[in-house]
């Protein structure tokens, strides 16, 4: 493969990815499991979710036509650039503080649904 071929490939599965995660998986989870269900989920998906879009952001960046060559190619990665950093903060820091606390939390409160057809029945009350 060329590295148009990998820049198109890995750009479109990172933006994907995160539109997929962000949102589909991540509401359709809070609406549909038990809140230790959803907090087994996101457990799992936040590792490897955050160490992929960290590869995907360094093949962009790496294979980003004119790589390496000024100014305007470091002003044209600078999004993915970040984009990747952050991927690696939430990988490292917020990712592990943010499942352990799902841990400590999951056998706290109410099912989530409940809690959704609260604040729906509270937002109906308040528009009539």
């Amino acid at each position: 493969m060329d590295g148009k071929t990998i820049l198109v490939l890995a750009h479109g599965t990172l933006l994907g990815s995160n539109m997929q995660q962000t949102l589909m998986n991540g509401p359709m989870g809070l609406r549909v499991l038990s809140r230790a269900l959803f907090s087994v989920l996101q457990q799992n998906i936040f590792p490897p979710y955050f160490a992929g879009h960290a590869i995907l952001s360094l093949a962009t960046i790496l294979t980003a036509p004119g790589s390496g060559k000024g100014a305007e190619t470091l002003l044209s990665v600078t999004p993915v650039l970040f984009h990747g950093v952050l991927s690696v903060v939430d990988l490292v820091f917020v990712g592990p503080s943010t499942i352990g606390l799902l841990k400590r939390r999951t056998h706290q409160g109410r099912d989530v649904r409940a809690s959704i057809e609260y604040v729906e029945s509270t937002d109906a009350d308040l528009q009539k």
